[in-house]
């Protein structure tokens, strides 16, 4: 069945998850902590994990696949791939690829999703969530839950925006490509989905020899971090602003 014959029409409706690699656990852990999240799960055969504060969902990848340990070596710890919640991922998926997008779906093992996707800016993945039906989600059947302490502290409430730093005079045309592919309105500042999230494209004005990667996350404080500094995080290609 194609979009244009679905009785309601498929939508990007906001952020699932963001995924960064990395490569020391233990330290991930101990800085998502102070930022007040909690690791509750891990993926049933891979070094993946998911961390969450409220319904903010952040998954850490330590797995041994080599195009994001290519990643990692590349950049540090760094922003790898977005997950965005859909009505209809399936067909959100083939109407980016009909309209130029390239495949880069997560192919799956046995009894697990196969989660669409296509390339997006620098070799990052961009992916498809279809939202929770009958209160089942990819996390019911990808993961195993852990029974982990919770963190003691509370600092963000949502992610906001993911900053891309780009090439001069690409920014304006990868928003148009970007919004295009997931149909949604065109706004020549940014990539605005129904939630509110944002993909920004900043050009360099450096002229840097490495572009094409996110390196800004914008995020809003929980009413009770305000006056706190975030904690920074080392080996790092973004920044956690808000």
């Amino acid at each position: 069945m194609t979009a244009h014959t679905l009785d309601v029409k498929p939508s990007v409706l906001g952020l699932e998850f963001i995924e960064i690699v990395a490569q020391d656990m233990d330290y991930i852990r101990s800085y998502l902590n102070q930022l007040g999240f909690t690791l509750t799960s891990k993926h049933r055969r891979k070094q993946v994990y998911l961390f969450q504060q409220g319904h903010t969902k952040i998954i850490v990848n330590a797995s041994d696949d080599l195009t994001a340990e290519a990643y990692f070596n590349e950049l540090g710890v760094s922003i790898y791939a977005i997950a965005l919640r859909c009505h209809q991922a399936a067909d959100v998926y083939h109407n980016a690829i009909e309209l130029g997008g390239w495949d880069k779906s997560n192919h799956s093992g046995p009894m697990e999703i196969n989660i669409p996707g296509i390339e997006g800016v620098g070799g990052t993945s961009l992916y498809f969530i279809d939202q929770p039906r009958e209160n089942l989600s990819v996390y019911d059947i990808d993961f195993v839950e852990l029974d982990e302490p919770e963190a003691s502290t509370s600092m963000i409430e949502r992610f906001t925006a993911v900053n891309f730093t780009v090439e001069k005079q690409r920014a304006h045309a990868l928003t148009l490509w970007l919004q295009r592919l997931l149909g949604l309105e065109e706004n020549k500042n940014s990539v605005e989905l129904l939630d509110g999230f944002q993909i920004r494209f900043t050009e360099d004005a450096d002229n840097s020899e490495r572009c094409d990667y996110v390196n800004v996350l914008s995020v809003e404080r929980s009413k009770d971090s305000q006056s706190q500094s975030l904690p920074s995080l080392e080996n790092s290609a973004f920044l956690i602003e808000g």
